[in-house]
Protein backbone atom coordinates (compact mmCIF):
# COMPACT_ATOMS: atom_id res chain seq x y z
CA UNK A 1 0.00 0.00 0.00
CA UNK A 2 1.45 3.44 -0.75
CA UNK A 3 1.54 6.04 1.48
CA UNK A 4 -0.67 9.33 1.13
CA UNK A 5 1.73 12.37 0.47
CA UNK A 6 0.72 13.48 3.90
CA UNK A 7 1.62 10.26 5.41
CA UNK A 8 5.35 11.25 4.03
CA UNK A 9 4.98 14.49 5.26
CA UNK A 10 4.35 13.46 8.89
CA UNK A 11 7.31 10.91 8.53
CA UNK A 12 9.66 13.75 7.02
CA UNK A 13 8.53 16.53 9.78
CA UNK A 14 10.00 13.41 12.12
CA UNK A 15 13.00 14.10 10.45
CA UNK A 16 12.78 11.12 7.49
CA UNK A 17 15.04 12.42 5.53
CA UNK A 18 14.21 9.40 3.18
CA UNK A 19 10.61 10.98 2.88
CA UNK A 20 11.54 14.02 1.26
CA UNK A 21 13.09 12.29 -1.66
CA UNK A 22 9.93 10.40 -2.09
CA UNK A 23 8.16 13.85 -2.20
CA UNK A 24 10.34 14.89 -4.28
CA UNK A 25 10.35 12.39 -7.16
CA UNK A 26 6.73 12.57 -6.66
CA UNK A 27 6.15 16.31 -7.13
CA UNK A 28 9.19 17.67 -9.24
CA UNK A 29 8.23 16.78 -12.74
CA UNK A 30 4.55 18.82 -11.87
CA UNK A 31 6.84 21.62 -9.96
CA UNK A 32 8.74 22.20 -12.75
CA UNK A 33 6.33 21.83 -15.62
CA UNK A 34 4.19 24.76 -13.37
CA UNK A 35 7.18 27.25 -14.05
CA UNK A 36 7.77 26.14 -17.40
CA UNK A 37 4.65 28.01 -17.81
CA UNK A 38 5.58 30.76 -16.15
CA UNK A 39 8.83 31.92 -16.47
CA UNK A 40 10.72 32.23 -20.08
CA UNK A 41 14.29 31.76 -19.04
CA UNK A 42 15.75 27.76 -18.17
CA UNK A 43 18.30 29.60 -15.11
CA UNK A 44 15.06 31.25 -13.55
CA UNK A 45 13.10 28.16 -13.98
CA UNK A 46 16.13 26.21 -11.53
CA UNK A 47 16.65 28.80 -9.85
CA UNK A 48 13.15 29.57 -8.43
CA UNK A 49 12.49 25.48 -8.53
CA UNK A 50 15.44 24.95 -6.14
CA UNK A 51 14.12 27.72 -3.70
CA UNK A 52 10.23 26.01 -3.56
CA UNK A 53 11.70 23.10 -2.48
CA UNK A 54 14.03 24.55 -0.10
CA UNK A 55 11.37 26.64 1.07
CA UNK A 56 9.41 23.52 1.70
CA UNK A 57 12.51 21.98 3.42
CA UNK A 58 12.48 25.26 5.82
CA UNK A 59 8.68 25.57 6.18
CA UNK A 60 8.02 21.82 6.83
CA UNK A 61 7.25 21.80 10.63
CA UNK A 62 4.75 24.54 9.79
CA UNK A 63 2.80 22.05 7.18
CA UNK A 64 -1.15 21.34 9.00
CA UNK A 65 -1.21 17.49 8.44
CA UNK A 66 -5.04 18.21 7.82
CA UNK A 67 -4.22 19.67 4.65
CA UNK A 68 -3.38 18.52 1.18
CA UNK A 69 -0.04 18.36 0.73
CA UNK A 70 -0.10 18.78 -2.94
CA UNK A 71 -2.26 22.28 -2.44
CA UNK A 72 0.04 23.46 0.20
CA UNK A 73 3.47 22.78 -2.21
CA UNK A 74 1.54 24.35 -5.04
CA UNK A 75 1.08 27.75 -2.42
CA UNK A 76 4.59 27.38 -1.84
CA UNK A 77 5.14 27.19 -5.29
CA UNK A 78 3.40 30.19 -6.10
CA UNK A 79 4.70 32.59 -3.23
CA UNK A 80 8.01 31.86 -4.41
CA UNK A 81 7.53 32.44 -7.87
CA UNK A 82 5.21 35.85 -7.07
CA UNK A 83 8.95 36.82 -4.71
CA UNK A 84 10.81 36.23 -7.65
CA UNK A 85 8.76 38.62 -9.81
CA UNK A 86 8.82 41.15 -7.53
CA UNK A 87 12.26 40.96 -6.63
CA UNK A 88 13.25 40.95 -10.12
CA UNK A 89 10.08 43.21 -11.41
CA UNK A 90 9.94 41.35 -13.92
CA UNK A 91 6.76 41.26 -16.42
CA UNK A 92 6.38 39.62 -19.84
CA UNK A 93 5.31 42.21 -22.63
CA UNK A 94 1.46 40.80 -23.89
CA UNK A 95 3.41 40.22 -27.28
CA UNK A 96 5.96 37.80 -26.36
CA UNK A 97 5.73 34.25 -26.99
CA UNK A 98 6.60 31.87 -24.27
CA UNK A 99 10.02 29.81 -24.56
CA UNK A 100 10.45 26.48 -27.15
CA UNK A 101 13.26 25.54 -29.30
CA UNK A 102 12.59 28.26 -31.70
CA UNK A 103 12.56 31.36 -29.81
CA UNK A 104 15.28 30.38 -27.51
CA UNK A 105 15.60 34.23 -26.31
CA UNK A 106 14.91 35.66 -22.29
CA UNK A 107 11.76 37.34 -21.88
CA UNK A 108 10.65 38.68 -18.83
CA UNK A 109 7.32 36.66 -17.73
CA UNK A 110 3.92 38.03 -16.94
CA UNK A 111 2.00 38.52 -14.26
CA UNK A 112 -1.26 36.41 -14.47
CA UNK A 113 -4.87 37.55 -13.56
CA UNK A 114 -5.03 34.47 -11.15
CA UNK A 115 -1.85 35.73 -9.19
CA UNK A 116 -3.14 39.33 -8.65
CA UNK A 117 -6.01 37.99 -6.75
CA UNK A 118 -5.34 34.18 -6.06
CA UNK A 119 -2.61 35.07 -3.04
CA UNK A 120 -5.44 36.05 -1.10
CA UNK A 121 -7.09 32.63 -1.63
CA UNK A 122 -5.59 31.82 1.53
CA UNK A 123 -6.73 34.16 3.43
CA UNK A 124 -10.34 34.63 2.47
CA UNK A 125 -10.14 30.47 2.86
CA UNK A 126 -9.13 30.86 6.81
CA UNK A 127 -12.06 33.99 6.91
CA UNK A 128 -14.58 32.40 5.67
CA UNK A 129 -15.31 34.62 2.77
CA UNK A 130 -15.38 31.61 0.01
CA UNK A 131 -17.16 28.75 0.40
CA UNK A 132 -15.64 25.38 0.44
CA UNK A 133 -16.84 24.70 -3.06
CA UNK A 134 -15.68 27.89 -4.18
CA UNK A 135 -11.92 27.56 -2.59
CA UNK A 136 -12.43 24.12 -4.43
CA UNK A 137 -12.76 25.04 -7.42
CA UNK A 138 -10.51 27.86 -7.78
CA UNK A 139 -7.67 25.41 -6.00
CA UNK A 140 -8.88 22.61 -9.10
CA UNK A 141 -8.69 25.64 -12.15
CA UNK A 142 -5.58 27.45 -10.83
CA UNK A 143 -3.70 24.72 -9.02
CA UNK A 144 -4.24 21.91 -10.95
CA UNK A 145 -5.14 23.47 -13.67
CA UNK A 146 -8.48 21.30 -14.82
CA UNK A 147 -10.38 22.07 -17.47
CA UNK A 148 -14.34 23.79 -16.72
CA UNK A 149 -15.69 20.13 -18.26
CA UNK A 150 -13.30 17.99 -16.01
CA UNK A 151 -14.35 19.75 -12.97
CA UNK A 152 -18.06 19.30 -14.24
CA UNK A 153 -17.41 15.65 -14.61
CA UNK A 154 -15.79 15.62 -10.86
CA UNK A 155 -19.13 17.25 -9.08
CA UNK A 156 -21.64 16.16 -11.65
CA UNK A 157 -22.40 19.61 -12.70
CA UNK A 158 -23.20 21.86 -15.66
CA UNK A 159 -19.93 23.51 -17.43
CA UNK A 160 -22.38 27.02 -16.60
CA UNK A 161 -22.39 26.54 -12.99
CA UNK A 162 -18.99 25.57 -12.51
CA UNK A 163 -17.75 28.93 -14.21
CA UNK A 164 -20.22 30.72 -12.47
CA UNK A 165 -19.03 29.71 -9.11
CA UNK A 166 -15.38 30.16 -9.80
CA UNK A 167 -16.93 33.80 -11.40
CA UNK A 168 -18.30 34.60 -7.99
CA UNK A 169 -15.53 33.81 -6.21
CA UNK A 170 -13.16 35.43 -8.39
CA UNK A 171 -14.91 38.61 -7.85
CA UNK A 172 -14.89 38.07 -4.17
CA UNK A 173 -11.60 38.09 -4.01
CA UNK A 174 -11.45 40.95 -6.29
CA UNK A 175 -13.17 42.85 -3.55
CA UNK A 176 -10.45 41.44 -1.15
CA UNK A 177 -7.58 42.83 -3.26
CA UNK A 178 -9.48 46.06 -3.49
CA UNK A 179 -10.65 46.45 0.06
CA UNK A 180 -13.92 46.05 -0.56
CA UNK A 181 -14.31 42.93 1.81
CA UNK A 182 -15.48 39.96 0.38
CA UNK A 183 -19.18 39.66 0.20
CA UNK A 184 -20.42 40.21 -3.11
Amino acid sequence: MELSDEDIMRAYRLGNANAFATLYQRHAAKVYSYLRKRLMNHDEIDDVFQKIFLKLHHKRHQFDLSYNFCQWLFVISKTVLLDHWRQNQTHRPANTEPLSAHNSEKVAPAIEPEFQTLHYLQEATYSGVLSSEQRTLLEWKVLDELSYEDMAKRLNKSQASIRQTISRAVRKLKNIANGKGGLS
